[in-house]
């Protein structure tokens, strides 16, 4: 945790993240893999679930943008498409 924060403030990152400590968001939001991301609208409606975009190994080769085109759609009141897309990165490893 420490060395996240570390990060996040060296990128000057300004959102949340958890540390969930024995997956148990994880397991409630069902998540697969890291990231695996939720956006929720001012209403805590789930809008947008899955990857950050369509490339997890090339930034420069990304093609989609999903989450950021997801925001966009929302905050312009528009229809976010695709509401859901394949989880991209490594596997979350439960808790036994």
């Amino acid at each position: 945790m420490e060395d996240m924060q570390e990060r996040a403030k060296q990128k000057g990152y300004e959102f949340y993240y958890a540390l969930d400590e024995n997956a148990k968001m994880a397991s409630a939001f069902g998540a697969t893999r890291t990231p695996h991301i939720y956006l929720f609208d001012s209403d805590m409606e789930l809008v947008y679930r899955g990857a950050i975009d369509d490339n997890a190994k090339s930034a420069d080769d990304v093609e989609n943008e999903y989450l950021m085109d997801a925001i966009k759609n929302l905050a312009a009141g528009n229809e976010i498409e695709p509401k859901t897309t394949k989880s991209l990165g490594c596997t979350i490893k439960w808790p036994q």
